[in-house]
């Protein structure tokens, strides 16, 4: 029998050429194809029990079994052999190496004596040069079938399919239609025909699903559905949805109807982001003289805290495929597919994946943007702040236009940020961040929000109660729990300030003491007070600091009486949006901007959550709640009509007994927290930590209690974080203190 064995092994694979035809990777090559293939491939021989590939071995050729029987096994975490199938003649191993050069995952073992032909990378690259269109398509048909590969895996494996039957998951598979939809492309229309329901098969975004609502109903796109990046999706048309809902109608419905359900429950919830799904970046130098490679570098070892990260640039892709000058490949070239795939395989090994560009627009710069779902733009502080070759070609290009894009302003030392403005002037992002890369903490904030993980923290408006933030503010340093953003309404508004000047305890509490509250009254033709003395008092606190400037990204909210909107002020000068938030209707003036006259946050919004919760890049989100309650009370009752001048009279006249009566200022400053607290079910809802301080005992006016207030603040703080279990609801934790 080994003779006989030995003997066919002598032949060339040329004489298996009826078995290479007859398979699936094959059977698309012409006949002279097929023999320039077979030309290059090597027949091998083994024995029972023999391995063929070994688990964790370099991955560098395929194998087609001609003759005999494998068994594929793996090792698991503990180091035990599983069996996974046995593969027969006319089956093809470890092709996924022919693309991504990656170690081997399982091992494969001969069952029986059996023959396989081997085709390995040298062998491919000759077949390239002497028929690149022979070797591009064999690339092709590989790539088709990992990408059929990774469906199936989707369908029978993903969380979002499980609970329907394997018959149904064969059914649905041969059903769908595989499809690539590239970066910038629209997939659906708002207004247009619905043609069928599409699922994310790529790893960015895997297991989503768009288009249900239509399938289900027979109605018009109700949305625009653009991609931002390259991504494989799968499509089941109307037709083939009518097929599946005849022949399996309860688990079609339960499906279809459970996504769109579920979706709709977690856009009402302010949650619908998806924490499990990778995240790419591209990282890409603003103007000159940005050290963008110790960056990454220590960006990637700043976001590997959170998740597997992998950081590439030209010069790492080429080490990883063995080729120097591979990153440069054009995307139209015969190669860019394996490239591809090689890059979007990684996207299952990794939770974060860094693309760092080249300081000018290349192909490879072009890569990344196509395999990127967001941009970090990265500048130097001490350098111009206007735009580069790369930010003005490629980045204005419609292709990448729609990528959401961040600005990273780097710094030497912890020093006072300038010119912020002039950076943000020049280019559009949503967000900016200002980060000492030799500075541990930032980096680790900076990696927090740039994974979506950043640490949110809301503070209410609520008069002299507002001090217990302070408090709070030091319990949380103290557990070590870093605050990644800040925003307030009203009273909150001057405390997230001091928050993110980065002011310690100490200082929090000397500045709200040195602060003059006293009331400024006037002629009330606009409001009680003139405003000036809270106006000077800020300009005092907060100097001429602006908002764009400040180290921890900082907001906050006032209400427009004209246009009966919200604003949200996140760039400007302080001091002039935290007198808008808290200024009061009728007992100080609106701060008139334009056509806007803007009173304080808390008549509209006095726990703006849901403007931190809007924000991709936090995670959890810490409330703070001043707002209890407001109790008006008094001995006199008033029917209807009340003269002023009565009151006036009792408190002249010493024998006189005084009326009960609140003031004007209470009465004011307890009705412009009705409406918030109408709202504050829905803002608690959208917060992962959410504190209502016990402060019911302090007055709104009690501004010459701050100590005591911010030490109550402090106290229920500290008791409750030894309640909360930060590591199950994902509350990070610095190393020490954050002070």
């Amino acid at each position: 029998m080994e003779a006989d064995q030995a003997d066919r092994v002598k032949q060339t694979a040329l004489e298996w050429l009826p078995v290479l035809a007859g398979m699936d990777l094959f059977s698309d090559l012409a006949p002279s194809e097929l023999q320039l293939v077979a030309r290059e491939m090597e027949l091998i021989s083994l024995s029972q029990g023999q391995f063929l590939i070994r688990q964790d071995d370099p991955g560098d050729s395929l194998y087609v079994i001609l003759e005999g029987q494998f068994l594929v096994t793996r090792r698991n975490d503990r180091g035990e052999e599983v069996h996974l199938n046995r593969v027969d003649p006319g089956t093809c191993v470890g092709e996924i190496a022919l693309v991504t050069g990656e170690r081997r995952s399982a091992s494969v073992r001969a069952d029986r004596d059996s023959i396989v032909a081997r085709l390995g990378k040298d062998a491919v690259e000759h077949a390239r040069r002497m028929a690149p269109q022979v070797a591009a398509r064999l690339a092709r048909i590989i790539v088709e079938r990992l990408q059929r590969a990774e469906l199936r895996s989707l369908l029978f494996f993903g969380d979002q399919f499980k609970g329907m039957s394997q018959a149904v998951l064969k059914d649905l598979e041969a059903e769908m239609e595989l499809m690539l939809c590239p970066s910038g492309g629209c997939l659906m229309r708002e207004g247009d025909e619905c043609d069928g329901s599409y699922v994310v098969v790529s790893e960015l975004g895997r297991g989503q699903t768009v288009g249900e609502i239509g399938i289900l109903t027979g109605g018009k796109r109700t949305a625009t559905v653009c991609a931002i990046r390259d991504t494989l999706m799968a499509k089941l048309s109307v037709e083939a949805f009518e097929r599946l809902l005849r022949k399996h109608p309860h688990e079609l419905v339960k499906h279809f109807a459970g996504a769109v359900i579920n979706r709709l429950w977690t856009q009402t919830l302010g949650k619908a982001r998806d924490k499990n799904s990778v995240v790419t970046i591209a990282l890409i130098p603003a103007g000159n003289n940005v050290p963008l490679t110790d960056f990454s570098r220590r960006l990637a070892e700043a976001l590997s805290g959170h998740g597997p990260t992998l950081l590439l640039n030209s010069d790492l892709l080429g080490e990883y495929l063995s080729s120097k000058e591979i990153a440069q490949t054009p995307l139209d070239d015969a190669d860019n597919l394996s490239i591809a795939c090689w890059l979007n395989h990684q996207e299952s090994a990794y939770r974060y994946i860094l693309y760092q560009t080249g300081s000018a627009p290349s192909e490879w710069t072009k890569r990344c943007l196509r395999q990127a779902d967001r941009v970090l733009l990265v500048g130097d502080a001490a350098s111009p702040a206007r735009k580069e070759e790369i930010e003005e070609t490629l980045l204005s290009d419609p292709i990448y236009r729609k990528l959401p894009k961040s600005l990273v302003i780097l710094h030497q030392g912890n020093v006072a940020c300038e010119r912020t403005e002039a950076w943000l002037r020049e280019r559009e992002v949503r967000y900016h961040y200002h980060v000492c890369p030799s500075d541990a903490h930032d980096m680790a904030r900076l990696g927090r929000l740039a994974s979506g993980n950043g640490v949110g923290l809301v503070l209410s408006g609520g008069g002299a109660r507002g001090f217990a933030h302070i408090g709070a503010i030091r319990a949380l340093r103290e557990a070590g729990i870093p605050i990644d953003k800040v925003g307030g309404s009203s009273m909150g508004s001057i405390v997230a300030g001091m928050t993110a000047l980065r002011w310690d305890y100490r200082t929090m509490i000397d500045q709200a003491r040195a602060f003059n509250y006293r009331m400024d009254y006037t002629y009330p033709a606009v409001a009680l007070t003139t405003g000036n003395n809270i106006t000077r008092q800020l300009k005092k606190g907060f100097g001429e600091q602006k908002i764009e400037d400040l180290w921890i990204s900082f907001f906050c909210v006032s209400t427009d009486l004209n246009s009966s909107r919200q604003g949200v002020h996140d760039r400007g000068l302080l001091w002039k949006y935290v007198r808008a938030s808290m200024s009061v209707p009728g007992l100080f003036p609106p701060v008139i901007e334009g056509n806007s006259f803007l009173v304080d946050g808390a008549v509209f919004n006095n726990m703006p959550v849901d403007v931190m919760r809007s924000q991709d890049d936090i995670g959890p989100l810490i409330a703070l709640d001043v707002g209890a309650p407001v109790r008006l009370e008094t001995e006199t009752r008033i029917e209807g009509s009340f003269s002023g001048w009565q009151a006036l009279t009792r408190k002249l006249i010493p024998a006189a007994r005084s009326l009960a009566l609140p003031s004007l200022t209470k009465t004011l400053m307890a009705s412009w927290l009705i409406k918030s607290d109408e709202a504050k079910e829905t803002m608690q809802n959208l917060a992962d930590f959410y504190l209502r301080f016990p402060v019911q005992e302090f007055g709104l006016l009690d501004f010459n209690r701050v100590k005591e207030i911010a030490e109550r603040g402090y106290a229920y703080t500290s008791e409750k974080l030894a309640e909360w279990d930060r590591d199950s609801a994902g509350l990070p934790k610095l190393h020490g203190k954050d002070e």
